[in-house]
């Protein structure tokens, strides 16, 4: 396979393709259809237009762009209860790339098994206050869920959510992931990583970025787990633009903090 656009490809780019043809074993050209037991030949000539792009920079100050999706409808942002122990900064930073690569964001507090119980037998502390971070997102018209592999919570309403939609998968190592993609498709072969003990982080499991075809329609794309997701295209100038509860001055402290922390780690 020949490349002769200059343009970086990624999962579901979509590219114009020539085929150059093929070779039999005299030399004779035999065409891309007529010898299905030759490999195909081509060249990509060009990457078309994308209508959504989901990136990440090297860096917190975004000095250099890497594509990770495109032309996906959605996100689908992974935290877990524990094990480890949801990062809503990080949250946060990704719904502020998803918005800004043109897609729509859900986020999913997974493992809502684990969550601690209170000895008075009040409801568990991480779980309400987790609780508490899902229900303002809902008010900034960001779809949410609460799901349990093990309990099966959830499952169904996450089905509905990614039928028939193209939806990345991201989130911290260990939050999930692949589990979820197993349970709501069975006969998936994915690989599933345990949790480091000692850190209570989790093992990169996933390594690239893969498609899965949905039985129901639509397409599910598995992505590496990742320790940081700088942003890229976002400037200290349109940050506000992202943080609609800020710009109204009806963000909690948390999201406040979290406002202020992108702002800091954005070049001037």
């Amino acid at each position: 396979m020949t490349r002769l656009s200059k343009a970086f490809i990624v999962v579901g780019d979509r590219v114009r393709f020539r085929d150059i043809g093929l070779k039999g074993d005299a030399g004779e050209f035999v065409g891309g259809s007529l010898d299905p037991t030759s490999p195909p030949d081509g060249v990509i000539e060009d990457v078309l237009p994308r209508k959504s792009l989901l990136t990440r920079s090297d860096s917190f100050k975004g000095l250099t762009q890497h594509p990770i999706i495109a032309n996906a409808d959605q996100v689908l942002i992974v935290a877990s209860i524990r094990q480890p122990y949801a990062k809503w900064g990080l949250i946060d930073r990704m719904l502020v790339a998803a918005k800004a690569g043109n897609l729509s964001p859900i986020v999913c507090l997974n493992k809502i098994d684990l969550a601690t119980p209170a000895e008075d037998g009040a409801p568990p502390k991480d779980l309400v206050e987790a609780d508490a971070v899902l229900d303002h997102y809902a008010t900034l018209g960001i779809a949410v869920l609460r799901t349990s592999v093990t309990t099966r919570r959830g499952l169904d309403e996450l089905r509905a959510l990614i039928k028939d939609r193209t939806t990345v998968l991201a989130g911290h190592s260990g939050v999930g992931k692949s589990s979820l993609v197993m349970a709501v498709e069975a006969g998936l072969d994915i690989r599933i990583g345990d949790v480091s003990r000692y850190t209570d982080k989790g093992r990169h499991t996933t390594t690239s970025a893969r498609r899965y075809p949905l039985v129901a329609g639509g397409m599910l794309i598995d992505t590496p787990g990742v320790k940081q997701f700088g942003l890229w295209g976002v400037t200290r100038e349109n940050l506000e633009s992202f943080f609609p509860d800020v710009a109204a001055k009806t963000a909690p402290p948390w999201r406040l903090a979290s406002y202020q922390r992108l702002m800091e780690g954005l070049p001037a």
